[in-house]
């Protein structure tokens, strides 16, 4: 699969996967585990739980809202999800065809889709 040499040797995977809208105030379209927010140019997507880090995070755009040819793409800018931290998140921008962060009056018609592959909590005490 090509991958396997970043593969984690220990403890098991969880997926956090769901759809959002770009609006200023973000709707969930699909998915549990996580809640989505929206501040400056960032689209932050916060975990309900702790996991003990990342190994994959993609996002996509599908419903761009453009009327005519061009479209728009996600870019994961940062995640802080680190072993035996509460939740965590990762923050996205919206950017159009030339790589301009659009802001929410531009991405409110648009819909992310995002999975995020984690590593599970094998110690949740701690």
């Amino acid at each position: 699969m090509g991958f396997a040499n970043s593969m984690q040797a220990t403890g098991n995977v969880a997926i956090v996967a769901g759809r959002f809208n770009g609006a200023t105030t973000p709707t969930v379209n699909a998915g549990t585990g996580f809640a989505v927010s929206y501040s400056g140019t960032n689209f932050t997507v916060t975990l309900d739980r702790q996991y003990d880090g990342v190994i994959s995070i993609v996002a996509t755009i599908l419903n761009d809202g453009f009327a005519s040819g061009e479209s728009a793409f996600a870019v994961i800018k940062s995640h802080t999800v680190a072993a035996d931290t509460d939740g965590g998140n990762f923050v996205l921008n919206i950017c159009d065809d030339a790589g301009n962060i659009q802001g929410p009056s531009f991405a409110s018609d648009i819909e992310v889709h995002f999975v995020a592959v984690l590593l599970e909590d094998t110690d949740p005490t701690a």
